[in-house]
């Protein structure tokens, strides 16, 4: 519907300045929008005009028809001026007389007021429904009109206080508004549904259209009066709202009856599921069951408001045939089973009418008829319509369940309090149903552990299985709520389900837990009497290599012995670190048993730590060592007996303690209350996988890190113990080296294959089969052990995200950051209160690290800061890891060990799968993916493979489940893959492929937290509904990205997308306002972004991004597409005063913008800069003076130099005090590096490459002055590769 008014140029005029980002007057953004919103009130009462002219409504809307014209004609004068003075401000000229016209036309619209509140007045005052009145306008129109109220009142609502208001007509409003909506929408599904109830479509029409004209003029109404104080006009607003907004709905038993008929004869899809659900679940929403809440309990009325949904749910989409046994079916007894459907049926009408009759009589007596009925009827319904699926207990992954029952938990939360809830609005009480009571259960199974302590049944251990297998179904069910393959009658039975299997356990544990009450101090007492029994022998605790231990170990063993010997006289711990079975024991026992140290200590202890340790074993060991008292004499001491002894025979003593093997500090703490600290020398040796222990003791420590053997190393010790002095044969020479390889250098894993080679024939094809089909270090029963061992030792929440290892390939280095986004988005950070998202990153950091500490991951590279940006696992490790993972189903790799067949009676579906084959793989038959929740794909694809041009993502049809779908590893030659945008569960998505541009639909993926795009164009398009995307907070482009501005007419401050935390790579140069965009991404913490030349060259006005706006930007890189020109250009060599960068960046890279050296002052101002990069003509200029004048780097840690054409650096005070590393790299002009930096008491490294003799010289003077004055952690890195 199409009515020009005399206002419209105004508003065309007003919207076209909101959208520029700079207007001429400070005010004027608040004055156009407040503006805006009076004209389109107006535009709305003209179409009003237009739009209602039924005869019954002549007389009312036209008497003020004189005063009408003039006030038009008044209007559309004043809309013309004001139109011209926005042309003119669109190209920025000021406006001089600007104030007076905006004031002159909401003087007009205020005088026009008081016309608009007659008229409008009197046709909601006199107006009776005319239900055989004619409709003048079609369906379409209607609706347009009606979304053009609900867009006016949304506004004014949102902007109005109500304190010139009583807050009730606002209330009023809103519930008018809510009323309204959902009238439109049921309008608009049953037109596009029509089915058979013509008649009854018809009538609702012409009652739709009364209600439309009713909420209009309400609306004016509120408009009118929304600045007034007339405490009289309010109170008569709130009694006429209150009365008729009740008619904006169903409001009798024959209302209710004409929507069910309605619903019942629409003619829906599979496809319509979240529209049904939305629909009943609002319609049923606002029926009154209010009227009930003061006679029974709320839990009675949420389940009546659920038996509707169900009941209506089932008439609506009501199954053709039962489920069970449907093949078997004759023709028959079809018609014995088509009547008793409908039997079915008409028993389900006559329930919901006779309780729609039972709500507006307000009797609560029915109620306990209702639910009861609902039960045998859903019972019913379950029987002959719903496979429920079996316990996937055999199926869920057995790693931490614990932890996924509690992130479960926080994640239901999370989804009630987020749109999520527009996904599920037909069962969220089911929901938070299911979120209670598995709450409740999970606390009641934590009191029994704090009762039993660590005397943990078996029972408790069924009850926590049972827990953790019923929160594996519910997930399941919740998330497959929201995909449209089955009604929602049948999720609604799923749902009531799971809720009773929760309710059953929870019966069972309770009666548990009030048994455990009872016995728990018993239990206590009997504990404390238990005395010290079957202590465990030493050499079922550690692990020897025999008579190969010394080998290989000659250089590791003088440097801890070093370290026992020399050193400061205080009592001080030698660490020994590293990762499983790479020889710490063995080590230590070198170092134990050498004459030296047992010359230079008198007292020597062995301490192994077991297991399953306990304080008394430990200070036996220690006694057996030191004390020649008999067994049978200690077995009657008290541990504080044995502490004191152990203290005064090393009283004045220079000892060594070996503590081998120690997990955590309990051990610790139980021994070191016994030895003193005498100033004499004595040491404490730990050989542990924990990097931390060290340091929590307390005590002066240094530490050894021991790492695996190198391949040549590792040869040279294998050639050894086999051939001795003669050395190996040439004929088995490769293959004997290729088997050293796959040791990867730990000890123990050659010392397996070694004794696997003693025994058999040395011969060619006897060995090649041994190199090609063993593992030593996994087949190696000790190594399995220590890794068992270790893994066991993990806490409960680091065993997945060690485990997760096994989803990527062996050997290949992982980037930190995307590691531990997929352990945010996998659910795997534990926290006590549901926290940001922010918060779980930096706890996912923390776990990297604690596993990094405790030496089972590896840093393969390290950021500038001094932060892990890569990591892997060893091979055997990863090896271990794989083992581990598809053990406990918390991981399938490439479909294996998955069962294929029907027959086969247990099917193991897979939670988690990673691709690490062929693709090809991945297009056999497979099992159903409906319970996948992961998929990572990081096989490598190349491009021309023709078979990715017609990739089979019919697959992922059956995946709408997913919340981590990972395709970095395959190419897609097609373009964005429509399939994706319903896995609307999806919290991390990374994809390549040919495509140029992702979808608007992209924002139905309401939970996505990361999204990774990568490909081969020069440009990638992000749609402007990315704005909408509440969750999203990390977005990296490999490509340009281009984001737009919508088009929608939204408040500013909606369009802050402050959630968002990194964003890479933005195309600024792409944008027409960059300005507006990053004002948009205000919480950006990391950007990575381009500019283009012509946008930094500009004659007229500054154009440098207005990064300021970032307020709480760390990580910058701006660079240009390229350079030529730039040292001519005037603006950039004398105008870059004008940047601004933000105060708070902590890391600055730069390269490509060929800024002169004088712009240094501009970044020397950020007080919280710690890396400074400058790379590839990022400043030109043969000379950088820097002077005693300027300001220092005061935080500065990391300076790099890469690719400039820097001459001559000369400094002439001490601007870096707290520098750490240089960089200097292809610097091949640079005369020198200034000898400033002989002083920097902070340097830690010098790396320089590609450079000059000369920088090479000038590098080894700074390092030799820096070690005269004693800085010996200094390192000179020079490489000219």
């Amino acid at each position: 519907m199409v009515v020009h008014t005399c206002v419209d140029s105004a508003i065309e005029q007003l919207s076209k300045l909101l959208a520029l980002s700079r207007l001429t007057s400070t005010n004027m953004e608040n004055q156009i929008k407040g503006l805006l919103l009076e004209l389109k009130f107006v535009k709305m009462f003209f179409c009003c005009l237009e739009t209602f002219t039924a005869a019954d409504d002549q007389e009312t809307m036209r008497d003020g028809s004189i005063e009408l014209k003039r006030a038009q004609a008044t209007l559309e004068a004043a809309s013309s001026e004001l139109y011209q003075a926005g042309f003119f401000a669109s190209f920025g000229l000021d406006i001089e007389d600007w104030q007076t016209l905006v004031s002159n036309l909401l003087q007009i619209v205020k005088g026009f007021k008081p016309e608009v509140r007659n008229i409008c007045s009197g046709v909601v005052v006199n107006h009776s429904w005319n239900s055989k009145s004619k409709l003048s306008y079609t369906n379409e129109e209607i609706l347009e009109f009606t979304d053009s109220i609900l867009v006016n009142l949304e506004r004014l609502l949102s902007v109005v206080t109500g304190e010139n208001i009583v807050p009730d007509v606002k209330k009023q409003m809103e519930a008018l508004a809510a009323k309204l909506k959902f009238t439109r929408d049921f309008l608009d599904f049953t037109i596009k549904r029509r089915g058979r109830s013509y008649d009854e479509l018809e009538d609702f029409l012409t009652m739709f259209h009364a209600w439309t004209k009713t909420a209009a003029c309400l609306s004016l109404l509120y408009w009118v009066e929304v600045d007034s104080t007339d405490e009289n006009m309010a109170h008569w607003m709130n009694a006429m709202l209150s009365a008729r907004v009740q008619e904006i709905m169903p409001s009798t038993p024959s209302d209710v009856q004409m929507y069910l008929g309605l619903l019942k004869s629409s003619k829906i899809s599979r496809g319509d599921a979240l529209l049904v659900d939305d629909i009943i679940a609002r319609f049923v929403g606002f029926l009154p069951l209010e009227n009930l809440v003061d006679c029974v309990e709320r839990d009675d009325i949420v389940a009546v408001r659920d038996g509707l949904i169900f009941l209506i749910s089932f008439l609506m989409d009501a199954p053709k045939e039962s489920q069970s046994g449907a093949a078997r079916r004759t023709v028959f007894l079809k018609p014995i089973e088509a009547a008793r459907r409908k039997a079915f049926l008409r028993k389900i009408e006559a329930a919901i009418s006779k309780l729609t009759n039972l709500i507006f009589l307000r009797d609560n007596s029915f109620i306990p008829w209702f639910l009861e009925k609902i039960l045998k009827i859903m019972i019913q319904a379950k029987k002959h319509h719903v496979r429920m699926p079996k316990s996937s207990a055999s199926n869920c992954p057995k790693t931490d369940g614990r932890g996924f029952v509690h992130s479960l938990l926080i994640n239901l939360e999370e989804m009630m309090k987020s749109n999520a809830a527009n996904f599920i609005l037909f069962a969220k009480h089911k929901v938070a149903a299911i979120h209670r009571e598995l709450h409740s259960l999970s606390l009641m199974l934590k009191d029994i552990m704090d009762l039993q302590n660590e005397h943990k049944s078996q029972e408790l251990n069924g009850f926590w299985a049972q827990t953790i297998d019923v929160a594996y179904r519910a997930e399941g069910v919740i998330r497959a709520c929201s995909i449209v393959d089955r009604p929602i009658w049948y999720h609604l039975i799923c749902l009531s389900d799971v809720l009773e299997g929760i309710k059953v356990i929870k019966t069972t544990v309770e009666k548990k837990v009030k048994r455990e009450e009872h016995t728990s101090s018993n239990r206590s007492s009997t504990s404390s009497a238990e005395t010290s029994v079957n202590r465990i022998p030493l050499s079922s605790r550690t692990y020897s290599f025999g008579s190969y231990e010394v080998l290989g170990f000659n250089d590791e063993a003088d440097a801890v012995i070093n370290l026992l010997k020399r050193g400061s006289n205080e009592l001080s711990v030698v660490s020994i670190v590293g990762m499983p079975g790479v020889g710490k024991t063995t080590l230590a026992r070198i170092a134990y048993n050498d004459p030296s140290v047992q010359l230079h200590f008198h007292k020597l202890a062995w301490c192994p730590v077991s297991e399953t340790y306990r304080s008394r074993d430990l200070l036996l060991d220690i006694v057996n060592c030191i004390t020649s008292v008999e067994d049978v004499d200690l077995y009657d001491m008290s541990d504080e007996d044995l502490t004191d002894l152990i203290r005064k025979s090393l009283l004045r003593q220079r000892y060594l303690v070996v503590i081998d093997d120690i997990w955590e500090m309990g051990a610790w703490d139980s021994i070191r209350q016994s030895l003193p600290r005498d100033r004499n020398g004595s040491r404490i040796v730990l050989t542990s996988q924990n990097h931390n222990l060290a340091l929590q003791t307390g005590l002066a420590y240094n530490t050894h890190l021991l790492s695996p053997f190198t391949d040549e190393k590792s040869w040279k010790y294998l050639e050894e113990m086999l051939f001795h002095t003669h050395g190996c044969p040439d004929n088995l020479l490769d293959v004997a080296k290729k088997i050293a390889r796959k040791c990867k250098g730990l000890p123990l894993a050659i010392v397996a294959i070694l004794a696997l080679l003693q025994k058999e024939e040395r011969n060619l094809d006897i060995w090649g089969r041994i190199e090609e089909n063993s593992n030593p270090g996994i087949a190696s029963k000790g190594y399995r052990e220590i890794l068992e061992r270790s893994y066991k030792h993990l806490p409960d929440h680091l065993k997945p995200c060690f485990l997760y290892f096994g989803a990527f390939q062996a050997g290949k280095a992982i980037s930190a950051q995307k590691l531990t986004l997929l352990w945010v988005a996998e659910g795997f950070m534990r926290t006590t209160e549901m926290g940001g998202m922010e918060s779980l990153e930096v706890l996912a950091n923390d776990y990297l690290m604690e596993l990094i500490n405790r030496s089972l991951v590896d840093v393969t590279e390290r950021s500038s800061d001094g932060g892990i940006k890569a990591c892997r696992l060893n091979d055997l490790l990863h090896d271990f890891c794989l083992e581990k993972a598809q053990e406990d189903k918390f991981l399938h790799i490439d479909w294996s060990d998955i069962s294929h067949g029907s027959s086969s009676r247990v099917k193991h579906y897979p939670y988690r799968l990673s691709i690490h084959s062929k693709w090809e793989t991945f297009g056999k038959p497979k099992p159903v993916g409906q319970y996948l929740y992961s998929l990572l794909v990081s096989s490598e694809i190349r491009r021309n493979q023709s078979y990715l041009k017609s990739v089979a993502f019919q697959y992922f049809h059956s995946f709408k489940l997913l919340h981590i779908l990972n395709l970095e590893g395959i190419y897609l030659d097609l373009s964005f893959p429509e399939v994706i945008i319903s896995m609307v569960h999806l919290r991390y998505l990374a994809i390549q492929g040919s495509f140029t541009a992702i979808p608007s639909s992209i924002a139905n993926l309401w939970n996505l937290r990361s999204i990774a795009v990568k490909g081969l164009q020069p440009l990638i398009c992000l749609p402007e509904t990315i704005w909408t995307m509440r969750n999203l907070k990390h977005v990296h482009a490999s490509e340009n990205a281009v984001i737009s501005l919508d088009d929608l007419e939204l408040e500013y401050s909606s369009m802050l997308v402050s959630n968002m935390k990194t964003f890479s790579t933005l195309a600024l140069h792409h944008v027409a306002d960059p300005e507006k965009v990053l004002r948009r991404l205000s919480g950006l913490q990391k950007l990575k972004c381009i500019v283009s030349l012509s946008q930094l060259c500009c004659d007229n006005e500054n154009q440098f991004p207005a990064l300021a706006y970032l307020e709480n930007l760390q990580a910058l890189t701006l660079y240009t597409l390229g350079y030529e020109g730039l040292a001519s250009c005037s603006w950039m060599q004398n105008q870059f005063h004008t940047f601004a960068f933000p105060s708070t960046l902590k890391k600055l890279t730069v390269y490509k913008l060929g800024l002169p050296w004088r712009a240094m002052s501009i970044i020397r101002q950020l007080p919280k800069l710690e890396v400074l990069k400058l790379r590839e003509e990022a400043f030109r200029g043969k000379r950088w003076d820097m002077t005693p004048e300027e300001e220092e780097f005061c935080n500065l840690k990391y300076l790099e130099l890469s690719n400039l054409n820097l001459r001559q650096w000369s400094v002439a005070y001490d601007p870096f005090p707290c520098l750490e590393q240089l960089v200097v790299g292809d610097c091949y002009r640079l005369v020198e590096i200034p000898h400033c930096f002989e002083r920097v008491t902070t340097l830690q490294m010098i790396e320089l490459c590609r450079c000059s003799d000369r920088v090479k010289s000038s590098a080894e003077v700074i390092l030799k002055e820096q070690r005269d004055w004693g800085n010996y952690e200094l390192e000179l890195l020079i490489s000219d590769s």
